[in-house]
């Protein structure tokens, strides 16, 4: 009999903007979803808002993902993304830094 791991699988539904930050929770998990209404729109608006959203999005896997919703629109952002763009920003940020310092470099005409 081989052995099997549990994971859990969980979303988060909250107003709370600190959630926003993908990579701050590593996968697995199902989804967190971030409603980004008004202050001012009653806990029923909320509701509505959460469940029309989400609704046009039925067909999807949320697996590891950060949904954002706005009254107007929803956006995703997938975790596997988030890691690439990081790894992305952190090479061009290096060859920047090694551009400037060759730039510099005694003997160098400027």
């Amino acid at each position: 009999m081989s052995a099997q791991i549990c994971v859990p699988m969980w979303t988060i539904i909250s107003g709370d903007k600190d959630f926003a930050t993908i990579l701050a929770y590593p996968p697995p998990h199902v989804s967190m979803i971030v409603v980004g209404a008004p202050d001012t729109n009653s806990p029923d608006q909320r509701k509505q808002l959460i469940l029309r959203q989400l609704a046009t999005m039925a067909s999807q896997s949320l697996a590891d993902t950060l949904v954002v919703l706005e009254l107007s629109r929803v956006r995703i952002r997938r975790y596997a993304d988030a890691r690439a763009t990081r790894a992305l920003v952190r090479i061009v940020l290096a060859v920047t830094a090694v551009a400037r310092d060759t730039r510099t470099l005694p003997g160098r005409a400027q």
